[in-house]
């Protein structure tokens, strides 16, 4: 509400949660399916598999082409889909930040790279999320990179710490 930043959330989640919040002005209610561009940055709506809580409407998953043309994948807590494999193909990110959390196998987290990047040569960085920094032991991203590299997958592993700036480029 301070910044005036936009918040692209489904309808359900724009109305239930922001409602009296943040101006309505301030959100833009999506679905999958949606494509949409905020402030010269492209946002492509894709489905995610995991629950939404009670009001929040459907799953979701994020491909961002910033105004460079550099495109960011972000999963949300889904599990793996060949939907990915289709995704890779049409919008090719450069960068993927996929669901690790503790209960996730890594081979699977690793497969959704693979899928990505099988007819897109771009994928250049994975990066999980949903870790801990305790993470458990077999679900690190220590374990991912090892998965990655098992399957032949030629994307960087980024282990983002606390605090740390990272640049992303082509």
């Amino acid at each position: 509400k301070k910044t005036g930043a936009k918040v692209v959330a489904t309808h359900e989640l724009n109305w239930y949660a922001f409602t009296g919040k943040v101006p309505r002005a301030q959100t833009v209610g999506v679905q999958p399916g949606s494509k949409i561009t905020v402030d010269g940055i492209g946002i492509r709506v894709v489905n995610s598999l995991h629950g939404n809580g009670e009001l929040g409407g459907a799953a979701l998953g994020f491909f961002i082409t910033f105004e460079n043309g550099y495109t960011l994948y972000f999963s949300g807590s889904t599990d793996l889909t060949l939907d990915m494999k289709l995704w890779g193909e049409l919008f090719k990110p450069d960068a993927a930040i996929l669901y690790l959390s503790s209960k996730m196998d890594p081979r699977d987290v690793a497969l959704m790279a693979q899928f990505l990047s099988e007819k897109n040569p771009n994928l250049k960085t994975v990066i999980p999320s949903h870790h801990r920094l305790k993470q458990t032991a077999g679900r690190t991203p220590a374990d991912l990179g090892k998965s990655l590299m098992a399957l032949g997958v030629k994307a960087k592993l980024l282990d983002p710490q606390p605090g740390v700036v990272y640049t992303l480029s082509k």
